[in-house]
């Protein structure tokens, strides 16, 4: 049996828990530093910065980014120089630019770079692909998806990171680059017709829009829209994707898109008739790990963020 792949995690806060429990459900990887400026609720060795953590000379494969948006890129790059393979939180970094120079580091260094896109492991998502991948529903005509949110003052103010352009990003970015993730995993590239965009009740709160509507085009000829908000009243109400196709017509729900909510396909039958689990952390780090180790390309390479970042760029 191979070796466990050692992690160390930059970042304790929300999401970086959810990492360092999703570590511990992966019988082949272990996490063996955490990198916090901040002192943490863990027993795991704590460390200030990432040269800190580089200079203990602790033997670790990969280290996980799991910091603020606009923090992505440096502490990446200051690790993949440092020599190891690098996984980063979504978004991977708020410019194409940036995530060029990501990829093209990791290339010289000769190590991994891996996006977390989680939701491309949840079984309804890889589910659908395999539809549209053996053409079961012919020519895709319409893509609409809707993500109806809520981010309170409270929110924006108890992290001074969220609302700010530069660290942020915007809604997109922050909040739903997990659909956009999804519908350029199914069909790659997303052409950008037109874009609409407001600030209903942040204002004061934000530096972007915390509503728009986004029309785009899929390669394959078909049209599709995305419309979003963060000032649904009070809580969340709503995240689907419906498709409208020649031969089928398929609604997929949740925030963690885990729901078949209808299904129109000739005699298929909903094939998740119990539910499938909302946290896919584990699987995509066990996938990164697998594709290490085996020397193989994987789903979430950073490569395949590229698309993603770009579309972002010109609609935030």
């Amino acid at each position: 049996m191979s070796q466990p792949m050692k992690f160390a995690l930059v970042g304790y806060g929300h999401i970086g828990k959810v990492h360092a429990d999703a570590l511990t459900q992966i019988k082949n990887a272990k996490l063996v530093a955490i990198i916090d400026a901040k002192p943490i609720d863990s027993e795991m060795p704590h460390f200030h910065s990432i040269q800190e953590f580089i200079d203990a000379n602790i033997h670790t494969d990969t280290i996980i980014i799991a910091t603020p948006n606009g923090m992505h890129y440096a502490m990446a790059k200051v690790a993949l120089e440092a020599g190891y393979h690098v996984v980063v939180e979504k978004p991977i970094t708020l410019t194409s630019h940036d995530l060029s120079d990501l990829i093209h580091l990791a290339e010289s260094e000769k190590k991994r770079l891996f996006n977390m896109l989680q939701l491309r492991f949840s079984p309804v998502v890889q589910w659908f692909k395999e539809l549209l991948d053996s053409n079961e529903l012919g020519e895709i005509y319409m893509v609409n998806t809707h993500c109806y949110w809520n981010r309170n003052a409270a929110y924006y103010e108890k992290r001074q990171w969220h609302g700010s352009k530069e660290q942020d990003g915007g809604v997109l970015f922050t909040q739903f680059s997990h659909f956009v993730d999804v519908l350029h995993y199914w069909f790659h590239k997303l052409k950008v017709k037109d874009i609409r965009s407001y600030n209903f009740n942040h204002k004061g709160l934000t530096a972007f829009a915390d509503s728009g509507m986004i029309n785009f085009e899929i390669p394959e000829g078909g049209c599709g829209n995305l419309i979003y908000t963060t000032s649904t009243y009070q809580k969340n109400f709503d995240s689907t994707i419906t498709i409208i196709a020649e031969k089928g017509t398929i609604q997929i729900a949740g925030q963690y898109m885990n729901q078949i909510r209808f299904l129109n396909i000739g005699d298929t039958k909903n094939p998740f008739q119990e539910e499938v689990g909302k946290h896919f952390h584990a699987k995509a780090l066990e996938e990164i790990s697998a594709a290490i180790q085996e020397k193989r390309p994987s789903i979430l390479d950073a490569e395949n963020a590229r698309n993603v970042i770009q579309f972002l760029e010109v609609v935030s």
